[in-house]
């Protein structure tokens, strides 16, 4: 049976496992600070222009985001070793 494990409001499904051991992610779960900052100073999307805003706020909130990552890799990684 397929388990949604994670569905965010504004994204579509991001991680999910088939079975116990069968996991797929949908996002990078290695980003950490330095990476985050290169993308957003790079912005290959365009957000600078399409929304400026936006990307200020994200740009503000990139240790934050990190953190909140961190803590949700870390039950992925939980749930994963304890399916074994």
């Amino acid at each position: 049976a397929e388990v949604l494990a994670l569905r965010p409001p504004d994204a579509g499904v991001q991680a999910f496992r088939i079975g116990r051991r069968a996991w797929g992610l949908q996002f990078h779960a290695e980003v950490d600070e330095s990476i985050l900052r290169f993308w957003v100073r790079r912005d290959n999307n365009g957000l600078a222009r399409r929304d400026p805003e936006l990307l200020a706020r994200l740009a503000a909130s990139v240790t934050q985001i990190c953190a909140d990552s961190r803590v949700l890799c870390r039950q992925i990684v939980e749930n994963f070793v304890r399916s074994f």
